[in-house]
Parts: C-alpha cells; sequence; structure tokens
C-alpha cells in the first residue's frame, strides 16, 4: 500500500511539488491520514535522491507491535464458560471472563459475537392448546360460507400486561452458540399491572346516541328545577311558622 500510495502522489505532482487538495483526496482514497501521505511522499523523494531508487517501505521490520494476551480460541472458550446470566452486559461479561471491555467490542464489531434478544415464551400443554384452538373455531359460519365470522356482535376485550421483570433481555454470544428458550409455566407470580380496554360495536349511529344524551341532560335540568322549587316552597312556610311562634312568646 505505501509502494501504491506513493507512485499515485508521483504521477499526481508537478516538479515534484503537491498541492495539499491532491494529497488529501489521494489519502482519502486509501483510508489514511493526509500526513501520513505527506511523509510517504517526502521520504521517497529524499531516498531517490540519495541513492537513486525511491524506497518507502516500513522500517519495523519482523514482528513489531504488543504481544497478544489471549489467543482467539482461548477467549472463544473464556465466553461460552460463562453463564448466560452474566453475559447481559460488556461491563459483566468483561468482569467474569477477566477480558477488557474494549477487546469484546471489538470481537462485536468482527462479527465474532452477537448481540441476540431472548424473550420468555409460554409452556403450553397439548390440552391448552386444543382448547385454544377450539375457541378459535367457534367463531366460524356454517357452511357453504365457512369463514370466520365479521364478530360486530361480540364485545372486544383487549389488555395489555406491564411486568415488574424484564422478559427481554439480551446477550452477548459467540458466531455459532444458540441461546437456551426460557420457558414459563405460569406467570402469576410475576408482579404487573394490566389495562383493560373493552371495545364493541355502537346498536346505534353516533349522530343518534349525541341527540339522545342531549335529551338526557335536558331532563336532568328539569327535574333539578322541579326540586329546587319545591325545596323554596318548604323553606318559605319554615320562614311563616317561625313568625307564628315569635309572636306568641311575646303576648
Amino acid at each position: 500500500m505505501r509502494v501504491s500510495l506513493y507512485q499515485d502522489l508521483l504521477e499526481k505532482s508537478v516538479n515534484g511539488q503537491l498541492s495539499r487538495d491532491i494529497v488529501r483526496s489521494v489519502c482519502t482514497t486509501y483510508g489514511v491520514h493526509h500526513s501520513t501521505g505527506w511523509r510517504i511522499f517526502q521520504r521517497g523523494k529524499a531516498t531517490k535522491t540519495s541513492g537513486g531508487i525511491a524506497d518507502v517501505t516500513a522500517r519495523l521490520k519482523g514482528n513489531t507491535g504488543r504481544p497478544t494476551k489471549f489467543a482467539p480460541e482461548d477467549i472463544e472458550q473464556r465466553i461460552k464458560n460463562v453463564p448466560l446470566h452474566k453475559r447481559q452486559t460488556y461491563r459483566s461479561l468483561a468482569a467474569a471472563t477477566g477480558l477488557s471491555v474494549y477487546l469484546l467490542w471489538t470481537f462485536v464489531k468482527r462479527k465474532w459475537m452477537t448481540r441476540r434478544s431472548s424473550w420468555t415464551r409460554p409452556c403450553l400443554k397439548p390440552k391448552q392448546k386444543e382448547a385454544r384452538r377450539d375457541f378459535c373455531l367457534q367463531f366460524r359460519t356454517q357452511p357453504p360460507n365457512d369463514v370466520i365470522g365479521d364478530m360486530q356482535d361480540v364485545v372486544h376485550l383487549d389488555e395489555k400486561w406491564f411486568y415488574m421483570t424484564k422478559l427481554r433481555r439480551r446477550f452477548l454470544v459467540w458466531h455459532d452458540e444458540k441461546i437456551i428458550p426460557r420457558h414459563l409455566q405460569s406467570k402469576s407470580h410475576i408482579t404487573k399491572v394490566m389495562f383493560l380496554v373493552a371495545v364493541a360495536r355502537p346498536r346505534q349511529g353516533k349522530d343518534t346516541q349525541e341527540d339522545e344524551l342531549v335529551l338526557d341532560m335536558m331532563n336532568l335540568r328539569l327535574e333539578e328545577e322541579e326540586r329546587l322549587e319545591e325545596v323554596a316552597v318548604l323553606l318559605s312556610n319554615l320562614t311563616v311558622i317561625s313568625d307564628l311562634s315569635s309572636e306568641d312568646e311575646f303576648n
């Protein structure tokens, strides 16, 4: 790559000079910083002037860089030995395996590890499956139509459960590893909150319902006015009686 980068820069140079735009465009093509490309070009010019042949090869010889501490096979074995409940986050998996969080992230980026979701599934018995099937077959019409009914004369109940525990969990697993399904016999022991909604088709139109509601409100107002008049008459009678009793005391 260093040789091809130098050759491209040399072809686009004019009298051994390069503009910044050319250096940036060529370095972007090779995916390196423009300062790296400029340094390679200057080194090629210097070696060509002194020795007649441009030398831009890497100066690092042999095995360079920090030696690897763990082999990929060792890392795979460490990850697979950790239970699934300790593989939900990078931090918990790093603490269980002794590896760094950055190393685990690099394995996920290289597609050696993946993040998968695990949902709890109901463990239905054969009788429960048959009961659900029979319930669905109740809404079929008789031949020759033999279709599902419109169910317009049925009140539909919809419930939404909010569980206090997490039913969906994500685990960090190896690319060829499978997640064991999590089955529950019953969810009654899980603390939860339910919202229930009932939906039914109105027997009358919307306008008719509004008219009936207005009439009901008017009737209620008339009844309240009649009751207020009766109370006012009673209060006036009590006032007259109290006046008569006060005059008898003075006499």
